[in-house]
């Protein structure tokens, strides 16, 4: 599996863009506007080649180098005509191919 971009928001509601690197803490990505006391700290932030959701549940950790993700929800309801993706693209893959997480073991990721 490799990354294949990294991405962040600084608002809710609207697409993430690229950026060169994140850095991840406690409370997820710094920077992004989903970071929090929450289970979804990191949603569509870090893009995987050669990575099969089916193969991924609940609880299950990803890890690179000193880095520590826990999976906490795959997928979630699309909003429709509300959700940015949708509007731009015409469909969502958040309900299909959306993984979330929770940081517990924060680094940098380039």
């Amino acid at each position: 599996m490799k990354i294949s971009s990294l991405n962040i928001s600084e608002k809710k509601g609207v697409i993430k863009v690229p950026v060169d690197s994140i850095r991840l803490y406690e409370k997820g990505i710094e920077g992004d506007a989903h970071s929090g006391n929450w289970h979804r700290q990191v949603s569509e932030n870090i893009t995987l080649d050669d990575f099969e959701i089916d193969m991924v549940a609940p609880l299950d950790m990803l890890v690179c180098g000193d880095i520590e993700l826990q999976i906490t929800q795959l997928g979630k309801k699309c909003h429709g005509t509300n959700c940015a993706i949708y509007q731009q693209s015409g469909e969502c893959v958040m309900p299909k191919e959306g993984i979330f997480s929770r940081v517990l073991k924060g680094g940098n990721l380039m």
